[in-house]
C-alpha cells in the first residue's frame, strides 16, 4: 500500500486494498468475515470498504456512481 500511496485512488487499488486486508488473517477462514459476492454486511470492514469505494467515486465527481455504492450500504444492512 505504501509503494502507491503517492499516486491517485483507483478502483482496482481498492479492490487490491480489500484482498490485502482479508488475506492471511485468523478471521480470514469464519463464516463471518467473507467478501466479495458472498461477503457479511454485519463486518465492519466490510462497510468499510464499501464506503471508500463510494468516496472514490464520490472524490471523482462520478455522483452516480458513488451513489450506487451507498445505496448499497444501506440497502444491506
Amino acid at each position: 500500500m505504501l509503494n502507491v500511496a503517492d499516486k491517485s485512488l483507483t478502483e482496482e487499488m481498492i479492490k487490491e486494498f480489500h484482498k490485502i486486508l482479508k488475506t492471511g488473517t485468523s478471521d480470514e477462514r469464519k463464516s463471518w468475515f467473507n467478501v466479495g459476492e458472498n461477503e457479511d454486511k454485519n463486518n465492519p470492514l466490510v462497510t468499510h470498504l464499501r464506503m471508500m469505494e463510494g468516496s472514490y467515486y464520490h472524490d471523482r465527481l462520478e455522483f452516480h456512481k458513488a451513489e450506487e455504492y451507498y445505496k448499497k450500504i444501506l440497502d444491506d444492512t
